[in-house]
């Protein structure tokens, strides 16, 4: 995996065994490169995947004397400016393409300001072999979930996966029980919790200082909201030249370039602003709707359509994979790439997918609810029910369902106020930053990125390729952002103007969800989805055989609730999870109670697939 790990002490006691041990919980597969180094007080290990036929410099990198060195995960992009001037400065750059030599130079130049111009997804570490001084540093999205733990001997353990701290033999790890109730509730874990008391979540643009056995924290970059009127071709204007700008900046070289490619609208708006014409991949279990739509996008595109056929297996395969990866926080079911990585690799270096705008500029997210004609309809939100709101209304909360029923009576009497007092807790920090309340309710996800359950996506992708794959996580892009009135970005409007002016060819293809053009009325296209969905409901109860398999479905997922139910293997390892107490703490969860849900799922008296895969998820930590 992609990743960065280490420790520093304050006393002179290397520690080659437990950096091994670290770095092998950020290794996934043979193919990435490792890089370690240790000095009498601290040890750095980093894991890459150098694109095809490229050659990198070790890391650290060091500046002339020795006394600072950089270890960098991760991308920076847009700097060739910045270089030129650092170069007339008198720096000398011994390499023509590393990224963290840069970051090295900038910050011998400026120092801590370095940071704030950095425009890039990556986490890294600045080191003074000198003052013994470390900081940590994570980009303006957290777009790495970055870990960290200091002892109470004053040594600091960090990285990108909380397994690798648990590495230390003299860490005894204490359950946050909190955490569990908001996994259970929310399909996440939410502000800094980690599933253990005494290890902490990195806040996004955070600098991690580390001197003498003590920790501080500043903050480089202050997400403050800051919208602009301006109207609605104004801002589709900036969109449209925008994506084609960092699209430009991200997809620079001589690399093979690929991107995920769904019939929907976020990697569609990528191809279309993009000059090159990556390989589009598209996960189908047959050539159902989804496959055939990414396909004629594709060809709309100029690009070679790739389509990966899941195994029957695939699931339950890589299902120890993906906890590991997510370290049991993220629902193990959003690794869907798994196994198709040699195939990727045959024909790009570089995978990109568009996972952000969703979140950040197309008002996905914000709170809805169903009216008696099965019309969406926005929620009014109120300060004083911010949390209830978002407890009950958001997307992958599952509290709706009684997640309470899973646990002890100890536990189920409290979980949904401590959860409440937690969410409470996240909202209040965004007190200071934003106006509108609906920015409020969605700072869970555009504050919290690497927190939102579907992170996993992209976190996994990084296990094993280049880790290009959020490509629109940009300074640009988060600028506008805040700029943009939330009407504007509480509808798919600009977005929609935005694809039209990249590629009217393109924005007319039918999206795969609703069968109509993207940039048709809302409504109609709300209303022709029931219509379709309702339309295969009852295909599949009048032609079973249609498919291959009861879990198939027209998108590029299946059907979990069926799968959970006919594929023996995953079911097998259900029931062997709930009966595990090393997997389930029966003084906690309430197992009689699980495993009625369970036979009543697999009879189909009920579903209750989305507690079956959280507890699968958490159960195989």
């Amino acid at each position: 995996m992609s990743g960065i790990a280490g420790y520093i002490r304050t006393t002179e006691s290397p520690d080659s065994e437990l950096l091994g041990r670290m770095a092998d919980t950020i290794r996934y597969g043979e193919t990435g490169r490792l890089d370690t180094w240790e000095d009498v007080t601290a040890g750095l290990c980093l894991v890459t995947h150098p694109p095809r036929g490229k050659t990198l410099p070790p890391q650290p990198v060091f500046n002339a004397d020795k006394s600072l060195a950089v270890m960098l995960l991760g991308r920076i992009y847009g700097y060739d400016g910045l270089k030129k001037e650092l170069i007339k400065s008198g720096h000398e750059f011994l390499h023509e393409d590393s990224d963290a030599e840069f970051v090295l130079r900038l910050y011998e130049e400026i120092g801590e300001k370095a940071f704030a111009a950095l425009n890039g997804t990556f986490c890294l570490a600045v080191y003074n072999t000198r003052s013994r001084e470390l900081l940590l540093v994570n980009d303006r999205f957290g777009s790495y979930a970055l870990y960290y733990h200091l002892d109470t001997n004053g040594a600091l353990l960090f990285g990108t996966q909380v397994y690798s701290i648990l590495q230390s033999k003299e860490l005894t790890p204490k359950l946050n029980i909190d955490a569990v109730y908001e996994f259970f509730a929310l399909q996440r874990v939410l502000g800094t919790k980690t599933y253990y008391q005494d290890i902490h979540y990195l806040l996004p643009a955070t600098v991690l200082r580390y001197r003498d056995g003590t920790i501080s924290f500043d903050t480089y970059f202050q997400r403050i909201y800051h919208e602009e009127e301006r109207s609605e071709n104004y801002y589709a204007g900036k969109l449209t030249e925008l994506l084609k700008t960092v699209v430009a900046r991200k997809t620079k070289g001589d690399y093979r370039y690929g991107i995920l490619l769904s019939g929907g609208m976020d990697s569609r708006v990528i191809l279309a602003a993009s000059e090159n014409s990556p390989v589009c991949f598209t996960v189908g279990d047959y050539e159902n709707r989804e496959v055939k739509t990414a396909k004629i996008i594709a060809a709309a595109a100029g690009s070679k359509h790739v389509v990966l056929t899941r195994g029957a297996d695939h699931y339950a395969d890589m299902l120890d994979e993906s906890v590991a990866i997510g370290d049991g926080m993220y629902s193990f079911e959003h690794s869907h790439f798994i196994g198709f990585f040699d195939r990727f690799k045959e024909e790009c270096d570089v995978l990109m997918h568009g996972n952000v705008p969703e979140v950040l500029l197309r008002g996905a997210n914000l709170p809805s609810g169903k009216n008696i004609f099965s019309m969406k309809y926005p929620i009014k939100l109120s300060e004083n029910t911010l949390a209830e709101t978002f407890l009950r209304h958001k997307k992958y909360s599952v509290f709706k369902r009684h997640p309470e029923k899973l646990f002890r009576e100890s536990h189920a009497s409290v979980m949904k106020e401590r959860v409440l007092n937690s969410l409470n807790e996240v909202f209040k920090g965004a007190d200071n930053f934003v106006e509108h309340l609906s920015d409020k309710y969605l700072w869970p996800e555009t504050y919290y990125i690497s927190r939102a359950p579907t992170f996993l996506n992209d976190s996994h992708l990084r296990a094993y390729m280049n880790p290009c794959a959020s490509l629109l996580l940009d300074n640009d892009i988060l600028d506008l952002h805040l700029k943009m009135p939330p009407s504007m970005r509480a509808t798919t409007r600009i977005w929609n103007k935005a694809l039209e002016r990249l590629s009217p060819e393109i924005a007319a293809i039918p999206d795969a969800n609703t069968g109509l053009s993207p940039v048709v009325n809302p409504v109609i296209g709300y209303l022709y989805t029931r219509y379709r969905k309702t339309k295969e409901k009852l295909v599949r109860l009048l032609r079973p055989g249609k498919v291959a398999h009861p879990s198939h479905v027209e998108g590029s997922w299946p059907n979990f609730a069926r799968l959970i139910r006919h594929n023996k293997k995953l079911s097998d390892r259900l029931y062997k999870t709930i009966n595990d107490p090393k997997c389930l703490d029966p003084d906690i969860f309430n197992i009689e109670q699980i495993n009625e849900m369970f036979a009543d799922h697999m009879s189909g008296k009920a579903n209750h697939k989305f507690f079956l895969l959280l507890i699968l998820t958490y159960g195989s930590r």
